[in-house]
């Protein structure tokens, strides 16, 4: 195994063991209970996807599983403080599983998945109710960070297990000659 896996997707270090335990469902798992395994990406190794860290941002938990034709529409809950992460055609990574969002409403956001998708991976074993581990786009990670750091957003991150934009912000482009 390598030296580092992301698990269902905790990032296996062990001096960040408490802070994913709060974070994420880690905690909670029972002997003999099905993750998902994926091995780190390593240097010269095709990016080819959304990116993935293995940092899991807060829980969530399925809402709604709706078969329309050969899919499935899954719905999960929106952690409070990550609402504004969520973008239709963005990423957002689900029990290690990097899925591009279809939808996002008030308090829930869905994304669309084939049969395999749900057949070779723990979701296959999930039900409405059950809880999930979500990461979000790393990209609007940093976005959130750089408005904070402007004055804009609020990267409520260590705060509420997850961050968030100020919902009052009213974003502006500084331009520059520099």
């Amino acid at each position: 195994m390598p030296d580092r896996n992301a698990v269902s997707p905790w990032c296996c270090y062990l001096l960040r063991v408490e802070e994913t335990v709060q974070r994420s469902t880690l905690g909670r798992l029972v002997t003999g209970e099905m993750v998902n395994l994926e091995p780190a990406l390593r240097v010269g190794d095709s990016i080819d996807g959304h990116l993935v860290l293995g940092h899991v941002d807060a829980v969530g938990r399925v809402a709604q599983i709706k078969p329309v034709g050969t899919a499935q529409y899954w719905h999960f809950t929106m952690p409070e403080g990550l609402k504004a992460m969520f973008a239709e055609k963005g990423s957002i990574t689900i029990d290690g599983i990097s899925l591009t969002i279809a939808a996002v409403f008030a308090d829930t956001f869905s994304v669309s998945l084939i049969p395999l998708t749900v057949s070779s991976t723990r979701l296959q074993y999930l039900q409405v109710g059950s809880e999930v581990n979500l990461e979000v786009d790393v990209l609007a990670r940093y976005i959130d960070r750089q408005l904070s750091v402007l004055g804009g957003g609020t990267a409520t991150a260590a705060q509420a297990g997850g961050s968030g934009i100020d919902q009052n912000f009213s974003p502006r482009m500084v331009l520059s000659n520099d």
